[in-house]
């Protein structure tokens, strides 16, 4: 393949790149040609800097990889222009089109359009030369999103040894790192002004803990054990309250015990559907939220004579499930996409893999009403009417031309609603979690159910936790508990006028399909057994 000789042709080194980009800008003004970059030295081939086209090299085929070395000296650049080897012509003669990069977390080719979105099957196209893409970045490519976590019973210290070896095995930067949330200084990813996730190392979790801890400084440190991501009004606070009361559950030092608004909210600097600013929040800051020494307290001798920790904390977000909004402020995502390519759940996938994750739903139009009302969206039924037709032109009007979850994923679409609409379409955003972590790691329950049977749902949910059981008088008092939260304005507010419920009800029904359909299990299917719901009390609204 012939040289483009309208094309200048360079090798970054990794500590010299962004001098190197305003070298090869400044060079390329001067000469009038165009000027491509390409990174080989960094870890794994990662990319630096985007320029014309950024790619990873060590993502093509081994018969075709790049595996040049640059040196300091601007004599070894120049010599790179001839291009005596084959894979650095095939590079370079290329079309690029400005914007293609490559996505080391989803493993994708894309470039302005989204063309390219499959990691295996890369098809040729004329606006690229490149013909076959193999893996990114081989260490992150490791992790795996299609199998269960595997059981951390109390009495399984070994499984559980044989767990944090091969989560930390599946880090971005393999089983060196420190003990500590750190950042990785040779990855490198578009500077946004947040902490960038997916460039720090995990620490070596304690297989002699249930929740997943680490030293750092000799002080133990504790992520999350389980996480309840949603959905706002279905019941979150009443369950975290009562969960909380089994010996081994410890709160946090979040709102109420419960919140802490991270992952969706405060580490993008605002909170409450951005009506209000926050100061940014860091992991760091995140992790101070969880109760290491209590967790630490709680101990079990097992039968070996070895010492087990089964203590663990949680927080529940119920906005995490839904407000993935702040996506286009994520390094690893194209600020000009029209979708995302890296969203919440695979930022917390990446700093804490087993998580374990509670879903509730509820009925969608009812959740909606009571979610209005509780964030003071507005205070009546007949507000929430013209607030209802207000927010369907905005859809309506984006859905013209883009997908709904393009809609809905929108930060400037999601400020024009005038109610938390988003979210009730729980199949737009379960798919979303789904791409990151296996359904055995999701235990989803509708409020319906939960309301109908407390006892026992808490029952499965402590056995999907691998908790210890509660005696059945235990579990009986915790069940009894009254309500922990309700929502007042609902007494007041008046019920949902016909006309509304209609229109909100045709609206989800292809979504309340779509989640029974994803869960195999048609109770999630609104649109049949909506009646049902009304069975229970839906003025004494829990969450």
């Amino acid at each position: 393949m012939a040289m483009d000789k309208k094309s200048l042709f360079y090798l970054l080194l990794g500590a010299s790149g962004l001098f190197l980009v305003v070298f090869a800008q400044y060079l390329g003004s001067i000469s009038g040609q165009r000027v491509v970059l390409v990174s080989t030295t960094f870890e794994n081939g990662s990319l630096a800097y985007l320029g014309d086209i950024s790619i990873n090299t060590s993502a093509l085929d081994p018969e075709d990889g790049i595996y040049l070395k640059v040196r300091n000296r601007l004599s070894d650049l120049l010599q790179m222009v001839n291009g005596t080897s084959k894979n650095v012509r095939r590079v370079a003669s290329g079309k690029f089109k400005k914007g293609f990069y490559y996505n080391r977390d989803t493993m994708a080719l894309i470039n302005d359009d989204n063309l390219l979105t499959n990691p295996n099957i890369v098809q040729s196209s004329p606006l690229y030369t490149l013909s076959k893409v193999s893996s990114i970045d081989s260490s992150f490519a490791r992790q795996s999103d299609s199998t269960s976590a595997p059981s951390k019973n109390a009495g399984d210290v070994t499984s559980n040894a044989n767990i944090k070896e091969r989560s930390n095995a599946a880090e971005i930067n393999g089983p060196d790192s420190p003990g500590r949330y750190a950042m990785n200084d040779s990855c490198v990813s578009r500077n946004t002004g947040l902490e960038d996730i997916l460039c720090m190392r995990r620490p070596t979790f304690l297989p002699d803990y249930r929740n997943p801890c680490w030293y750092e400084a000799e002080r133990l440190r504790c992520m999350p054990y389980f996480h309840i991501i949603g959905v706002c009004k279905t019941g979150t606070t009443d369950l975290f309250e009562r969960l909380s009361h089994h010996p081994e559950v410890i709160k946090n030092r979040g709102i109420m015990g419960k919140e802490t608004w991270f992952w969706s909210w405060k580490r993008y600097g605002h909170a409450q559907f951005y009506r209000r600013n926050e100061p940014y929040m860091r992991l760091d800051e995140f992790i101070n939220l969880f109760d290491g020494q209590t967790i630490s307290s709680i101990r079990q001798t097992m039968a070996n004579g070895s010492v087990f920790h089964p203590g663990v904390t949680g927080h529940g977000d119920p906005m995490d499930f839904y407000d993935l909004t702040s996506w286009r402020h994520i390094a690893q995502n194209d600020p000009r996409a029209d979708l995302p390519a890296v969203t919440t759940p695979r930022l917390v996938h990446h700093v804490n893999p087993e998580v374990r994750l509670i879903l509730i739903v509820r009925d969608p139009v009812e959740r909606l009403f009571s979610n209005y009302l509780h964030a003071r969206f507005g205070e009546t039924s007949r507000d929430f009417h013209l607030d209802v037709t207000s927010s369907l032109q905005v859809l309506r009007n984006c859905t013209s031309s883009r997908s709904m979850k393009a809609c809905l994923y929108d930060e400037r679409v999601f400020r024009q609603l005038k109610t938390p609409i988003s979210g009730s379409f729980y199949s737009i955003h379960l798919k979303e979690w789904l791409r990151v972590f296996p359904r055995q790691q999701m235990f989803i329950t509708r409020n319906e159910d939960f309301a109908a049977d407390i006892a026992g749902t808490l029952l499965n949910i402590f056995r999907f936790l691998k908790l210890d059981p509660l005696p059945t008088s235990s579990l009986y008092r915790v069940a009894n508990i009254p309500h922990y939260y309700d929502t007042k304005a609902r007494r007041t507010a008046g019920g949902i006028r016909p006309e509304t419920r209609a229109v909100l009800q045709e609206l989800f029904r292809p979504y309340n399909e779509e989640l029974a359909t994803i869960l195999g299990d048609q109770r999630f299917n609104y649109n049949i057994v909506h009646a049902r719901s009304y069975v229970y009390n839906t003025d004494n609204i829990w969450g």
